[in-house]
């Protein structure tokens, strides 16, 4: 009993320091970016800019969660990290709730101007964005309750899996969620806020990322029962 509570701690403590970890880096990225390099006040960091980190760490939490098992196919290592991938998934849908509760205040045209018309109303490709994004949260709290031991317990092996699947599909319509928004952006380099990348594409190239290593697992799977 004292091995598994010992092991449960360690799996916690790993989870909070990689969030914190990638909280840091994503923050002093949209930092950078949108404030130092950019023409964002200092005075909208708590909301604004702390948005783009949630954001951001919320996919990057969701991929670790999404990519360890085919990167432990590939190169048939990362298998003391499996038990980690329900932590990092937990807490990418975490972030995501807080991302979704924290855009509520903020989301209007005095600081998305490009997303609204001329009258007030979202253009088409943010509604579209907004519909991705609300699916997408939906569907992940399909293995979000999933995972609640009560449920679990009454789901086969396969079910549960099939299941814990739907987290992939769901990050799949986050990229439309986040492309639709800043795609036009992406083509212009010039426009770059200190030469640095927008955060919509670089959450794009992660899911992207993420379906590539799903992709090679399925062609290297010999077998192996991780995924």
């Amino acid at each position: 009993m004292n091995t598994q509570i010992q092991h449960e701690n360690r799996q916690v403590k790993a989870c909070l320091l990689v969030t914190l970890i990638s909280l840091l880096v994503t923050g002093g990225y949209a930092y950078l970016r949108y404030v130092h390099f950019g023409p964002i006040l200092v005075d909208r960091i708590p909301l604004y800019v702390s948005n783009k980190m949630i954001s951001w760490s919320s996919v990057v939490l969701l991929g670790l969660s999404l990519g360890i098992g085919p990167m432990t196919i590939i190169t048939g290592r990362f298998q003391s990290w499996i038990d980690y991938r329900k932590g990092f998934g937990l807490i990418g849908i975490w972030l995501a709730t807080l991302h979704i509760a924290i855009s509520l205040p903020i989301f209007n045209m005095f600081y998305y101007t490009s997303f609204f018309n001329f009258d007030g109303t979202l253009t088409m490709t943010s509604e579209l964005s907004m519909l991705a994004g609300g699916v997408a949260w939906s569907l992940l709290l399909i293995p979000l309750a999933g995972s609640i031991p009560s449920i679990k317990q009454t789901l086969s092996t396969t079910t549960w899996q099939r299941l814990q699947n739907i987290s992939f599909y769901a990050l799949i319509i986050v990229f439309g969620h986040v492309a639709w928004l800043g795609w036009n952006g992406w083509f212009q380099p010039d426009s770059w806020f200190g030469g640095m990348p927008p955060i919509t594409l670089l959450s794009c190239l992660i899911i992207l990322l993420l379906v590539v290593l799903k992709l090679f697992a399925t062609i290297f799977n010999r077998g192996t029962q991780v995924g």
